[in-house]
Protein backbone atom coordinates (compact mmCIF):
# COMPACT_ATOMS: atom_id res chain seq x y z
CA UNK A 1 0.00 0.00 0.00
CA UNK A 2 2.80 2.70 0.58
CA UNK A 3 4.07 1.94 -2.66
CA UNK A 4 1.13 2.75 -4.05
CA UNK A 5 0.35 5.79 -2.87
CA UNK A 6 3.75 6.98 -3.04
CA UNK A 7 3.13 6.16 -6.59
CA UNK A 8 -0.30 7.92 -6.67
CA UNK A 9 1.57 11.23 -4.97
CA UNK A 10 4.30 11.32 -7.89
CA UNK A 11 2.13 11.12 -10.52
CA UNK A 12 0.05 13.57 -9.62
CA UNK A 13 3.17 15.39 -8.80
CA UNK A 14 4.32 14.89 -12.64
CA UNK A 15 0.99 15.95 -13.67
CA UNK A 16 1.11 19.34 -12.01
CA UNK A 17 4.38 19.63 -13.41
CA UNK A 18 3.06 18.97 -16.83
CA UNK A 19 0.19 21.90 -16.10
CA UNK A 20 2.29 24.16 -14.95
CA UNK A 21 4.27 24.06 -18.01
CA UNK A 22 1.29 24.21 -20.55
CA UNK A 23 -0.30 27.56 -18.88
CA UNK A 24 0.65 30.76 -21.18
CA UNK A 25 1.86 33.72 -19.42
CA UNK A 26 -0.51 36.57 -18.81
CA UNK A 27 -0.24 39.19 -21.52
CA UNK A 28 0.49 43.23 -20.19
CA UNK A 29 -2.29 44.69 -20.18
CA UNK A 30 -0.30 48.89 -20.41
CA UNK A 31 2.09 48.02 -23.31
CA UNK A 32 4.74 50.74 -23.69
CA UNK A 33 5.30 51.81 -27.55
CA UNK A 34 9.05 51.60 -28.65
CA UNK A 35 9.13 54.50 -31.99
CA UNK A 36 8.49 57.88 -31.63
CA UNK A 37 6.69 60.07 -34.56
CA UNK A 38 8.59 62.99 -36.14
CA UNK A 39 6.00 64.38 -38.04
CA UNK A 40 5.92 68.58 -37.46
CA UNK A 41 2.98 70.68 -39.52
CA UNK A 42 4.24 72.41 -42.54
CA UNK A 43 5.00 76.34 -41.93
CA UNK A 44 2.12 78.62 -43.06
CA UNK A 45 0.85 82.12 -43.50
CA UNK A 46 -2.66 82.18 -42.11
CA UNK A 47 -3.45 85.99 -42.89
CA UNK A 48 -1.78 89.20 -43.13
CA UNK A 49 -3.51 92.72 -41.60
CA UNK A 50 -2.51 96.29 -41.96
CA UNK A 51 -3.71 98.79 -39.31
CA UNK A 52 -4.97 101.28 -39.96
CA UNK A 53 -6.58 99.83 -43.07
CA UNK A 54 -7.62 103.35 -44.59
CA UNK A 55 -5.06 105.67 -43.82
CA UNK A 56 -6.74 109.43 -44.56
CA UNK A 57 -4.50 112.26 -44.68
CA UNK A 58 -4.26 116.11 -44.51
CA UNK A 59 -1.90 118.51 -45.93
CA UNK A 60 1.20 118.08 -44.91
CA UNK A 61 0.65 115.36 -42.59
CA UNK A 62 2.10 111.23 -42.37
CA UNK A 63 1.04 108.67 -40.99
CA UNK A 64 2.28 105.43 -39.73
CA UNK A 65 0.87 102.24 -41.12
CA UNK A 66 1.29 98.86 -39.04
CA UNK A 67 1.72 95.03 -41.14
CA UNK A 68 1.32 92.04 -39.05
CA UNK A 69 1.52 88.62 -40.10
CA UNK A 70 -0.53 85.62 -38.68
CA UNK A 71 1.66 82.61 -39.17
CA UNK A 72 3.46 79.40 -37.94
CA UNK A 73 6.56 78.44 -37.99
CA UNK A 74 8.32 81.54 -39.96
CA UNK A 75 11.45 83.42 -39.95
CA UNK A 76 13.28 86.44 -41.95
CA UNK A 77 9.90 88.50 -42.70
CA UNK A 78 9.89 90.83 -45.14
CA UNK A 79 7.30 93.44 -45.83
CA UNK A 80 7.39 95.86 -49.14
CA UNK A 81 4.27 97.92 -50.61
CA UNK A 82 3.79 98.54 -54.20
CA UNK A 83 5.46 101.66 -54.28
CA UNK A 84 8.80 100.25 -53.63
CA UNK A 85 9.29 100.52 -49.76
CA UNK A 86 10.78 97.79 -47.94
CA UNK A 87 10.80 96.96 -43.95
CA UNK A 88 11.63 94.00 -41.82
CA UNK A 89 9.93 95.38 -38.80
CA UNK A 90 6.35 95.69 -40.87
CA UNK A 91 6.42 99.51 -40.35
CA UNK A 92 5.91 101.97 -42.79
CA UNK A 93 5.16 106.07 -43.08
CA UNK A 94 2.88 107.43 -46.44
CA UNK A 95 2.56 110.91 -46.42
CA UNK A 96 0.90 113.43 -47.93
CA UNK A 97 3.27 113.57 -51.31
CA UNK A 98 2.26 110.21 -51.70
CA UNK A 99 -0.45 109.10 -54.14
CA UNK A 100 -3.94 108.15 -53.26
CA UNK A 101 -5.81 104.88 -53.98
CA UNK A 102 -5.12 101.13 -53.05
CA UNK A 103 -1.64 100.11 -51.80
CA UNK A 104 -0.59 96.59 -51.88
CA UNK A 105 1.66 95.16 -48.92
CA UNK A 106 3.53 92.06 -50.16
CA UNK A 107 4.76 89.55 -47.20
CA UNK A 108 8.24 86.86 -48.10
CA UNK A 109 9.06 84.95 -45.09
CA UNK A 110 11.18 81.61 -44.64
CA UNK A 111 9.12 78.59 -43.11
CA UNK A 112 11.50 76.10 -40.55
CA UNK A 113 11.70 73.95 -43.66
CA UNK A 114 13.82 76.71 -45.70
CA UNK A 115 11.11 77.19 -48.13
CA UNK A 116 9.64 80.68 -49.05
CA UNK A 117 6.03 81.53 -48.09
CA UNK A 118 3.92 84.99 -49.16
CA UNK A 119 0.87 86.50 -48.78
CA UNK A 120 -0.63 90.44 -49.80
CA UNK A 121 -3.48 92.44 -48.62
CA UNK A 122 -3.47 96.02 -49.73
CA UNK A 123 -5.22 99.55 -47.72
CA UNK A 124 -6.33 102.34 -48.84
CA UNK A 125 -5.08 105.73 -48.84
CA UNK A 126 -7.14 109.07 -48.56
CA UNK A 127 -6.12 112.95 -49.23
CA UNK A 128 -8.54 115.34 -47.27
CA UNK A 129 -8.72 119.01 -46.53
CA UNK A 130 -7.53 120.64 -50.06
CA UNK A 131 -10.35 122.06 -51.89
CA UNK A 132 -11.05 123.67 -55.48
CA UNK A 133 -11.27 127.31 -55.10
CA UNK A 134 -13.96 129.15 -57.06
CA UNK A 135 -13.53 127.80 -60.32
CA UNK A 136 -16.39 124.60 -60.69
CA UNK A 137 -15.12 123.72 -64.25
CA UNK A 138 -12.83 120.49 -64.56
CA UNK A 139 -9.26 120.38 -63.19
CA UNK A 140 -6.22 120.92 -65.47
CA UNK A 141 -4.33 117.05 -66.33
CA UNK A 142 -1.10 116.84 -67.85
CA UNK A 143 0.26 113.45 -69.52
CA UNK A 144 4.18 114.78 -68.52
CA UNK A 145 7.31 112.50 -69.80
CA UNK A 146 6.08 111.11 -72.63
CA UNK A 147 8.18 108.79 -75.20
CA UNK A 148 8.35 106.82 -78.22
CA UNK A 149 11.53 105.06 -78.02
CA UNK A 150 13.65 103.97 -79.97
CA UNK A 151 14.25 106.85 -82.42
CA UNK A 152 14.82 105.83 -85.50
CA UNK A 153 13.54 102.33 -85.11
CA UNK A 154 13.93 99.70 -88.01
CA UNK A 155 10.92 98.97 -89.70
CA UNK A 156 8.97 96.07 -88.29
CA UNK A 157 10.38 96.19 -84.82
CA UNK A 158 9.01 97.31 -80.99
CA UNK A 159 8.40 100.60 -80.12
CA UNK A 160 7.80 101.37 -76.26
CA UNK A 161 5.56 104.56 -75.18
CA UNK A 162 5.48 106.27 -71.87
CA UNK A 163 4.41 108.87 -69.54
CA UNK A 164 2.42 109.58 -66.35
CA UNK A 165 -0.78 111.44 -66.19
CA UNK A 166 -1.18 113.81 -63.36
CA UNK A 167 -4.05 116.52 -62.21
CA UNK A 168 -2.66 119.98 -61.56
CA UNK A 169 -3.81 123.07 -60.08
CA UNK A 170 -4.00 125.54 -57.31
CA UNK A 171 -5.56 124.26 -54.19
CA UNK A 172 -7.26 126.02 -50.84
CA UNK A 173 -6.66 124.76 -47.57
CA UNK A 174 -9.94 124.17 -45.63
CA UNK A 175 -11.33 127.14 -47.70
CA UNK A 176 -8.57 129.58 -46.80
CA UNK A 177 -6.71 130.83 -49.35
CA UNK A 178 -2.94 129.16 -49.10
CA UNK A 179 -0.95 132.70 -49.88
CA UNK A 180 -0.94 131.68 -53.42
CA UNK A 181 1.21 128.71 -52.95
CA UNK A 182 -0.07 125.94 -55.21
CA UNK A 183 -0.23 121.95 -54.52
CA UNK A 184 2.09 119.94 -56.93
CA UNK A 185 0.85 118.31 -59.34
CA UNK A 186 -0.74 114.58 -58.09
CA UNK A 187 -0.70 111.61 -60.09
CA UNK A 188 -4.02 109.51 -61.18
CA UNK A 189 -4.41 106.35 -60.78
CA UNK A 190 -6.66 104.10 -63.36
CA UNK A 191 -7.47 106.20 -65.81
CA UNK A 192 -7.30 105.30 -69.67
CA UNK A 193 -5.61 106.50 -71.97
CA UNK A 194 -5.87 106.40 -75.75
CA UNK A 195 -3.31 105.25 -77.77
CA UNK A 196 -2.99 106.79 -81.49
CA UNK A 197 -0.60 107.27 -84.83
CA UNK A 198 -0.90 109.81 -87.57
CA UNK A 199 1.34 108.32 -90.39
CA UNK A 200 4.05 110.70 -92.03
CA UNK A 201 2.27 112.97 -94.53
CA UNK A 202 -1.22 112.19 -93.35
CA UNK A 203 -3.82 114.49 -91.04
CA UNK A 204 -6.09 111.32 -89.99
CA UNK A 205 -4.97 109.63 -86.26
CA UNK A 206 -5.19 106.04 -86.23
CA UNK A 207 -6.69 104.52 -83.28
CA UNK A 208 -4.31 101.94 -82.04
CA UNK A 209 -5.13 100.60 -78.59
CA UNK A 210 -6.77 101.89 -74.83
CA UNK A 211 -3.94 101.21 -71.65
CA UNK A 212 -4.58 102.42 -68.08
CA UNK A 213 -2.72 104.20 -65.84
CA UNK A 214 -1.04 102.44 -62.56
CA UNK A 215 -1.28 103.29 -59.31
CA UNK A 216 1.57 105.72 -59.44
CA UNK A 217 0.10 107.15 -62.46
CA UNK A 218 2.59 105.77 -65.28
CA UNK A 219 1.27 104.53 -67.92
CA UNK A 220 3.23 102.20 -71.17
CA UNK A 221 2.93 99.84 -74.02
CA UNK A 222 4.68 98.71 -76.75
CA UNK A 223 3.46 98.62 -80.24
CA UNK A 224 4.90 97.85 -84.07
CA UNK A 225 6.60 100.35 -86.07
CA UNK A 226 5.37 99.60 -89.51
CA UNK A 227 6.20 103.49 -91.10
CA UNK A 228 7.32 107.05 -89.90
CA UNK A 229 4.96 109.10 -87.55
CA UNK A 230 3.92 110.67 -84.45
CA UNK A 231 2.67 109.05 -81.80
CA UNK A 232 -0.16 110.20 -79.40
CA UNK A 233 -1.55 109.56 -76.17
CA UNK A 234 -4.84 111.27 -74.97
CA UNK A 235 -6.88 111.44 -71.73
CA UNK A 236 -10.28 112.04 -72.55
CA UNK A 237 -10.97 113.58 -69.38
CA UNK A 238 -14.14 113.60 -67.14
CA UNK A 239 -17.14 116.02 -65.84
CA UNK A 240 -14.12 116.63 -62.94
CA UNK A 241 -10.80 116.18 -65.01
CA UNK A 242 -10.38 117.88 -68.08
CA UNK A 243 -8.52 116.27 -70.83
CA UNK A 244 -5.06 116.26 -71.73
CA UNK A 245 -2.93 114.49 -74.86
CA UNK A 246 0.75 114.09 -75.84
CA UNK A 247 3.09 113.24 -78.73
CA UNK A 248 6.05 111.77 -80.39
CA UNK A 249 7.41 111.45 -83.70
CA UNK A 250 9.20 108.23 -84.48
CA UNK A 251 11.37 107.48 -87.62
CA UNK A 252 10.99 104.68 -89.35
CA UNK A 253 14.06 103.61 -91.03
CA UNK A 254 14.85 99.83 -93.00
Amino acid sequence: MRIRVATAVAACGAAGALLAVSLPAAADPTPTPTATSTWRPDPVIFGVSVSPDTVVLRPGESRTVTVSVNGRDLRDVTYSLSNGQVSSSGTFTVGWDDPEGTWTVRVTATGEDGRQYGASTSFTVRHEGYRTGHYRGPRDTTISGFDAAPEPVRRGRSVSLSGTLRVSGCYYVDGVAAGGRCDGPRRLEGREIGVYFLPKGSSRWQYVKTVETGWDGDFGTRVRAWRSGTWGVRFAGSGRLGASESSDYVRVIR
